[in-house]
């Protein structure tokens, strides 16, 4: 049987990682905290309703944002490099959808004062997702939901 096949996925990855940066640059203002980031991220009701919050990991949430990266999409969390690289470029600020400790502790000897957030792999997938669904439901298509986030 000849069957289509679409990935659905890894766009919807990049359309969450172009909202929740989005939403960082409008709540953005000059001394706001990693804190004030993290609930900004809870505006998305996907992320409010997760059972966990996002959460810092390394550095302190009371710590100055400065340049902040979403890096979430294409199957990975990035791990070690991609945090290294967007710190070498300037950013204080990394936030990932989830991480390996191993990873973070790398991050946390190579990097020490700069920040990184985890805010959740299924909430922060659905953020991208649901406005996906939303659009087909629109056109009259029926979608069932396996997930309260969506």
């Amino acid at each position: 049987m000849r069957q289509p096949f679409l990935n659905v996925h890894n766009p919807l990855d990049e359309l969450g990682r172009r909202l929740m940066q989005g939403k960082l640059e409008e709540r953005a203002h000059p001394g706001w905290t990693v804190a004030e980031a993290l609930s900004a991220l809870g505006e998305f009701p996907e992320i409010a309703a997760a059972p966990l919050p996002p959460v810092a990991i390394l550095g302190e949430e009371s710590a100055p944002v400065g340049r902040i990266a979403v890096f979430h999409g294409a199957g990975t969390n990035g791990g070690f490099g991609a945090a290294d690289v967007l710190y070498r470029a300037g950013y204080q600020t990394v936030i990932y959808i989830h991480i390996d400790g191993g990873e973070a502790e790398k991050l946390a000897a190579a990097h020490p004062g700069k920040n990184l957030a985890i805010s959740g792999h299924l909430a922060s997938d659905m953020v991208g997702i649901n406005p996906y669904l939303n659009e087909l439901r629109r056109r009259g298509l029926q979608v069932d939901s396996l997930s309260a986030l969506s």
